[in-house]
């Protein structure tokens, strides 16, 4: 028996995944997920929520903080909007970002203890000059980001966030 699960592009699972085995999706989650062992999110799937694993490999899109204790590899197609926390980073041409990458620090401890009800941050930072304009920006259902200026940053809750749709 493999130590490994599938989820298929005809399926959509809500609420936490929790798992010691590897994981690829092709479908779409629509909640926090604790791997303690290789996500793969294939290119056309879609996870809406935060993830905490050993290993991330993203070819489709992520609406959520990712976290990864060991690598977090990037591919192409990857869409992801949301904070990245890893000491080693790999992000192929083509993919998008849209916030945070650290990593010199930690992931905040908030999101460590409580994925499922961390906050999905949706400040971005345009600008290389030193005080840059703050903006909110949205993922539309065409796969674009809009983005429109703020007088100051916000936190979005989890079903703010996952009322836009990725796909």
């Amino acid at each position: 028996m493999k130590n490994e699960m599938t989820v298929s592009k005809e399926t959509t699972l809500i609420g936490e995944l929790r798992s010691n085995s590897k994981i690829k999706l092709e479908g779409r989650i629509e909640g926090s997920g604790i791997i303690n062992n290789t996500l793969l999110i294939s290119s056309g799937a879609v996870w809406v929520g935060n993830i905490i694993a050993d290993t991330v490999i993203v070819d489709g899109a992520v609406k959520g903080n990712i976290v990864a204790k060991h690598k977090l590899l990037l591919l192409s197609n990857a869409k992801v909007f949301g904070s990245l926390y890893s000491k080693n980073i790999h992000v192929d041409n083509g993919a998008a970002v849209t916030g945070k990458i650290q990593m010199d620090s930690p992931a905040p401890l908030e999101l460590i203890n409580d994925p499922s009800s961390y906050a999905l941050k949706a400040t971005v930072l345009e600008s290389p000059v030193l005080n840059p304009p703050v903006l909110e920006t949205t993922l539309l259902e065409n796969d674009e980001l809009e983005s429109k200026p703020i007088s100051e940053s916000r936190k979005l809750t989890y079903s703010e966030v996952a009322e836009v749709g990725v796909a």
